[in-house]
């Protein structure tokens, strides 16, 4: 601010239209702006001069409007910047708001405090009042907006840009909004939206959850779901700034009818130009969570492993009845008229998935002085290990009991060296 030792022109709307604003110079320097008689309500003249105790604020103004339409601030400022600027660098702002707190035992940083004191730079809240014979419309209100509009050339423009670079937690821009009511959102783009990162974090702590349960039928959902190629009807709706070009993805009403908590209504409001013109009207349209397809695809995934593994199973005990057969009607096997000594083999465990007991065959060469079989969680941690196990054929039954469901694997062990390893689904 050293910068602005001339005269600060601030431009006040009491009550008045823009072109009829009055404009008030305070000299470079002067300790306050304070409205007389203590901050009392109702349309007050300004003056100037010390800061007053009884304010909350040094300027203040209230502006009271009982025309139905035309525009209305409460605060105006305007800025021009018509010089030569030979530097080409600069900052200039029509408002700026600083708030320093600088005092080691103020309520906002001092000991003792609750920690709820905020601190804002530049504040604006929109507040819609009820009255007795019902609630009053607004058709478009905003707590805080930014817009850039040039007849000239913006190197780089910013509606609204937030920056942190200091706090305990940091949030550049920050949105809430209630998951409880409908057509609430948090951040609303119209547009494309772009990260240096590609990453997007969102809160999956089980201490948050409740009724959690296996996801099932994910394989039989995700096969009736038909993915398309298309193009935006951009004509359709001007004031949506859809994709351009092909796409791909899937179409609402179709996956509604598979799995119908991905797909939701929305509603999109009327958007209007700077002159108040309506460009498209409000519509209600479906919308789709992509990420909530990421479960599904996963218990897909899971699913059809094992699907796999117990048709391997299956195959593998069909070629030893094959062998079995060949050797009892002298027929060589494996391409040698040798006979093969027994190797060691694990089957695949049936049933599979399962939630109550499941068998594993195995076959373990004669010689073997150590035979188990071992079980791991999904994690690589040893859940049980069966030792042991004596040379030849045999089955082990596993019982669910108080395991959690999930996917675990388990390995024939011969001698302490791992010989084969299948996966086995358990499922509540």
């Amino acid at each position: 601010m050293k910068h602005l030792d001339h005269l600060l022109t601030v431009v006040l709307l009491i009550g008045v239209t823009r072109s009829q604003a009055q404009s008030l110079y305070v000299p470079s320097g002067t300790a306050g702006i304070a409205p007389v008689a203590n901050c009392a309500t109702g349309v007050l003249p300004v003056s100037v001069g010390a800061f007053n105790a009884d304010c909350r604020s040094r300027f203040y103004v209230e502006h009271k409007n009982q025309s139905p339409g035309g525009e209305r601030f409460g605060t105006y400022s305007y800025m021009e910047q018509n010089g030569t600027n030979g530097s080409g660098s600069g900052e200039f702002r029509g408002v700026f708001g600083h708030l320093l707190v600088s005092a080691t035992g103020s309520t906002v940083n001092g000991p003792g405090t609750n920690g709820n004191d905020q601190s804002v730079g530049v504040y604006g809240r929109l507040t819609v009042r009820s009255q007795p014979d019902g609630p009053l419309q607004v058709t478009r209100g905003y707590g805080v907006r930014g817009e850039v509009e040039s007849g000239g050339n913006i190197w780089t423009a910013y509606g609204v840009q937030g920056i942190v670079s200091s706090g305990t937690v940091r949030y550049g821009v920050h949105g809430q909004a209630s998951t409880a009511l409908p057509n609430s959102w948090a951040i609303w783009s119209n547009g494309n939206q772009f990260s240096t990162t590609s990453t997007q974090w969102t809160f999956s702590d089980r201490s948050l959850k409740t009724d959690i349960k296996p996801l099932k039928g994910s394989l039989s959902a995700i096969l009736k779901l038909a993915p398309k190629t298309y193009h935006f009807q951009h004509d359709l709706h001007p004031g949506l700034n859809l994709s351009q070009g092909e796409q791909m993805g899937l179409i609402a009403q179709e996956v509604e009818t598979v799995i119908p908590s991905l797909v939701m209504d929305v509603h999109n409001p009327a958007q209007f130009d700077d002159q108040g013109k309506l460009i498209d009207a409000a519509f209600d349209m479906k919308a789709m969570s992509y990420t909530g397809l990421i479960p599904m695809l996963v218990g897909s995934i899971q699913e059809q492993q094992a699907i796999i593994e117990e048709q391997s199973s299956r195959i593998d005990r069909l070629e030893a009845d094959l062998a079995s057969i060949k050797a009892a009607l002298g027929t060589p096997s494996m391409g040698s008229n040798a006979t093969q000594p027994a190797k060691a083999r694990l089957e695949q465990n049936a049933p599979n998935p399962f939630n109550t007991n499941t068998t594993i065959a195995y076959q373990i060469p004669d010689g073997t002085s150590k035979g188990a079989i071992v079980v791991r969680t999904s994690e690589g941690k040893v859940w049980r290990s069966f030792d042991g196990l004596a040379a030849g054929q045999g089955q082990l039954v596993i019982a669910a009991g108080t395991l959690t469901a999930g996917s675990y694997t388990y390995s024939l062990v011969i001698d302490g060296t791992a010989t084969e390893t299948r996966t086995m689904l358990i499922t509540r």
